[in-house]
């Protein structure tokens, strides 16, 4: 399994478990996900897709993008996640730091690349710069 498929196993977990189907929808478009892959798939009182559904659906569709807009979409999901929801820091932080990857801001880093926590250590005015050269 490729490094960056763990850090979308960290994120799908996040947005399943808080956010609502429709949500979830407008983020991965947000973060340049085919809607038109997904636009079957609704939610109705009695029936239609679960949540759980929807997600595998997502999945395939991510196993079919090239690595550099994989990371991006990563990026964006994170970016949108900590938006709607600032609380989900640490959680979303823990579940990704076991799997290789920290965040910095609202930027998604493998560890093995640079590991965040010497941030504090660093003045601040470099601290973007090296978050944006990892």
């Amino acid at each position: 399994m490729k490094a960056i498929d763990q850090a979308w196993n960290a994120l799908r977990a996040s947005l399943q478990n808080n956010f609502t189907f429709y949500d979830i929808k407008e983020i991965v478009g947000l973060a340049g996900f085919d809607l038109a892959s997904i636009s079957h798939l609704e939610q109705r009182a009695g029936g239609g897709a679960l949540k759980g559904q929807l997600m595998s659906v997502i999945d395939r569709g991510l196993r079919d993008l090239d690595d550099e807009f994989f990371k991006r979409f990563i990026a964006i999901v994170v970016e949108e996640i900590l938006k709607r929801r600032p609380d989900s820091r640490g959680t979303l932080d823990d579940n990704r730091s076991r799997l290789g990857w920290s965040l910095s801001g609202n930027s998604v880093i493998p560890i093995e690349i640079f590991d965040t926590s010497i941030l504090p250590e660093i003045p601040s005015e470099f601290q973007h710069d090296l978050t944006k050269a990892a």
